[in-house]
């Protein structure tokens, strides 16, 4: 039975809102920390994370449980750039945390409207006002936006149902029922808000209101769950300009892999194909365990050769080069699949991996650059500075590298703290930190596990040296 490496479907979708959900459900890693996204209990929590980590496949597997678990809740499912307020107008630049409230109760109302199947099309219907928004304190939100769409449609039997164009009927009586509800509830599931973000005084205080807007929402009305997804590049920039924001920070959960999780996601994508796509060349009757592992050996070798006389397992090899990103797993897998196949390989082996590991690693240079320009728009050639130079380095000689390379190069380039440039590459994902502990394995921190370092001038490092990544290393010249 041939398997034709190239199948795109082999390494799961890119884009986790778009998987086919038999497939999601299938490799999605379950954490302890994600029961907390589906209990509607907690009414705001927001998932902070880079590109790449499945911030959009939570929010999508959140909607799945949460409608297995609360059928007849509302779910309202939208991107970022859907939901936001024309800050054009003077009204919404007044007051931006009411704007986003107006926004996501119309959002909401023209939800319960397609769920009476009743359009609401008229901004009259719509349009939730300051002073309504205000009265819905202490209500249940399905029940007052019901109650308020009750009063504005026409009653059957009125006679203004011809003129008004509503086919009402025992939908009006639906919404009498969502009215008196108490016990329904809306789920607001909110992707890609930050999508046209862009670093500017006007942009930072527009798409923080939106955070404040919603911890005013869940504070203020019952029966409200938000869920959020937000890149970790944009919210460090919203909460240094917002103080308000640290009012959110016990509801942002930061979304994260190691390595391990991330060879374990792999595996299981694979497994997800053949169970879905190819079931009659899955493994009948074996374990969860034993079953994924076979899976995962008609794809790929089982071992790749590690230093001079080591061999690893190839899913942890292929995780090394993913700095904790699923994606960019499968972005990996994905071209070395096309290199497979070309060569004629059934399987990907070792060098069809470092085959396209220059492109690849190119690539994900420029995701770095996408994401951190934001931050600092010259984060590109700063990254140049590394090129052809050293795989690891202390902090003198990282600072020293910054200031002779691209401070005294291009001093219009702005900051001329190599210090404060130097956080950046590390928040960023340039550089990791890393300890020698006395010979054994060494110890590797990221800036999530420890974002002091490289802040304070008493101690910068705690005793830790740099690296670069070894992603990044084909594309600055440093090997493999």
């Amino acid at each position: 039975m041939t398997i034709d490496l190239t199948d795109d479907r082999i390494f799961g979708n890119d884009a986790g809102d778009d998987e086919d959900e038999r497939v999601l459900e299938r490799y999605f890693f379950e954490r302890p920390e994600f029961l907390r996204f589906y209990d509607r209990a907690n009414t705001l929590r927001i998932v902070k994370a880079r590109k790449g980590t499945g911030k959009s496949a939570l929010l999508r597997r959140t909607e799945s449980v949460a409608k297995r678990e609360h059928p007849s809740d509302v779910f309202v499912v939208c991107k970022g750039p859907e939901i936001f307020p024309d800050f054009s107008q003077q009204r919404n630049i007044e007051n931006p945390v009411l704007a986003w409230q107006q926004s996501i109760c119309a959002r909401i109302n023209r939800a319960l409207g397609a769920s009476i199947k009743v359009a609401m099309t008229d901004d009259q219907m719509s349009l939730v006002e300051a002073a309504e928004i205000d009265s819905f304190r202490g209500r249940n939100i399905v029940s007052a936006l019901s109650d308020r769409l009750l009063k504005k449609l026409p009653v059957p039997g009125s006679g203004a149902l011809e003129r008004h164009r509503i086919p009402i009927g025992d939908e009006y009586q639906l919404l009498q029922r969502y009215a008196s509800d108490e016990s329904s509830s809306v789920w607001f599931l909110v992707d890609d808000v930050d999508a046209t973000f862009r670093n500017t005084t006007t942009n930072k205080a527009n798409l923080s209101a939106f955070f404040s807007a919603c911890r005013d929402l869940a504070q203020k009305v019952r029966g409200l769950t938000l869920r959020i997804a937000v890149r970790t590049d944009v919210w460090t920039l919203l909460r240094g300009a917002d103080e308000a924001l640290d009012k959110c920070d016990q509801y942002v959960f930061n979304l994260r892999w190691s390595n391990e999780q991330v060879a374990y996601i792999l595996v299981s994508k694979v497994d997800a194909y053949f169970q879905i796509y190819r079931p009659e060349i899955a493994v009948p009757g074996a374990g969860e365990a034993a079953r994924k592992a076979h899976s995962y050996r008609m794809i790929f070798q089982q071992k790749y050769p590690w230093g001079r006389d080591k061999q690893i397992d190839s899913q942890t090899y292929i995780a090394l080069y993913s700095q904790g990103r699923p994606r960019w797993s499968s972005n990996l897998c994905r071209a070395a699949a096309v290199k497979a196949d070309s060569r004629g390989h059934i399987k990907i082996d070792e060098p069809d991996i470092k085959s396209v590991l220059p492109e690849y690693s190119a690539q994900r240079r420029l995701d770095l650059t996408g994401e951190h320009s934001q931050e600092y728009d010259h984060i590109g050639s700063l990254m140049q500075v590394f090129s052809g130079w050293r795989r690891s380095f202390t902090t003198q000689e990282l600072l020293g590298r910054i200031h002779a390379e691209h401070i005294r190069k291009s001093k219009e380039q702005g900051s001329s703290d190599a210090v404060q440039l130097a956080h950046l590459l590390f928040r960023g994902g340039v550089i990791s930190a890393v300890k020698e502990d006395g010979g054994k394995r060494a110890k590797r921190l990221e800036f999530e596990e420890n974002p002091t370092l490289l802040t304070s001038r008493i101690s910068l490092d705690e005793g830790y040296g740099w690296e670069i990544p070894m992603f990044l290393r084909p594309a600055l010249k440093l090997g493999y």
